[in-house]
């Protein structure tokens, strides 16, 4: 890792790489987000390799790397057709260690095994999260916002943010909000059981995006000829807790959430995120807000 770092000491970010669609592609953490963005690529007719530590469950045409992120010594047979790395692991465990080991650590262990990754990666993104603004007291925030993490996760990401933007110029960090869709209901099987709550007094803004159209997110910023360092991966319509969780309590039939003065408890911050940025570039969201895909979710067969 110190010899890495050693080689890209000095390199400034530039926002002006381009894209390029002749190698392969690298989904690093190939999960349920991971496997929505190479089912994009692979539509558009791209050579995608899924790395995780047990890829059995990867979709035809995907192919399978069994490989460990914090364990360098099962990274050392990588493809050497790569040219374009999307790293979107999930920690083992909510702890300060597995973050540290997942994001920072085995990033750098990625970079490290690929051959030749300071010069013949054309494009790597980061996926990060909102976490990394920390609270805002609603105020809307952008790319440029000073980050002020509340917690260890957001640290964590915005540290391994910094670290990758310093030193690899064909660097991209898409923070993402909230994620949500199939298979991630957790809020609507909060309301229908009766057991959310909302906190009592001042709305506290929450953000999100539906998996869908943060992996459309992905693959429109992959294909950018120019690209800004980061971008914020999020819907049209910050939202208060209180609002979406009685649109939902409304759209199944049940009673509104009861109100609590209560410590939120809060690690993410109430703040509004923009997705200006994003949408400047070409990129249009098929949910533009939360009704949109809840709905979506909601009227499903």
């Amino acid at each position: 890792m110190a010899a890495l770092s050693a080689a890209l000491a000095g390199r400034s970010h530039q926002t002006g790489v381009s894209a390029d669609t002749r190698g392969a592609y690298l989904i690093a953490g190939c999960g349920d987000s991971g496997i929505r963005i190479a089912k994009l690529l692979l539509a558009q007719g791209r050579k995608v390799y899924g790395l995780r530590r047990s890829p059995g469950a990867l979709p035809a045409k995907i192919i399978p790397i069994t490989a460990d992120l914090t364990d360098p010594a099962t990274l050392q047979t990588l493809p050497t057709d790569i040219e374009t790395l999307v790293y979107l692991p999930t920690p083992s465990q909510r702890t300060h260690g597995a973050y540290q080991q997942i994001f920072r650590d085995g990033l750098e262990h990625l970079l490290a095994a690929l051959p030749h990754a300071e010069t013949t990666l054309r494009r790597i993104v980061f996926i990060s999260s909102s976490a990394v603004y920390g609270e805002h007291h609603g105020a809307w925030v952008d790319e440029e916002t000073e980050c002020r993490p509340l917690a260890f996760n957001g640290e964590i990401l915005l540290n391994t943010e910094q670290w990758l933007l310093q030193n690899f110029p064909n660097a991209c960090v898409l923070r993402f909000a909230g994620i949500y869709g199939p298979g991630r209901t957790r809020l609507i099987e909060a309301i229908r059981a009766q057991k959310a709550r909302v906190h009592a007094g001042a709305d506290r803004y929450t953000n999100r995006t539906h998996v869908d159209d943060a992996a459309a997110a992905v693959v429109h910023v992959l294909g950018l000829q120019r690209v800004h360092p980061i971008y914020n991966v999020v819907d049209d319509l910050p939202v208060a807790d209180g609002e979406v969780c009685d649109w939902l309590a409304d759209k199944l039939g049940v009673a509104r959430p009861l109100r609590e003065d209560k410590s939120p408890g809060d690690t993410l911050g109430n703040k509004r995120v923009s997705n200006m940025r994003l949408r400047a570039s070409g990129f249009v969201p098929k949910y533009a807000d939360y009704r949109a895909g809840y709905a979506a979710i909601l009227d499903a067969p």
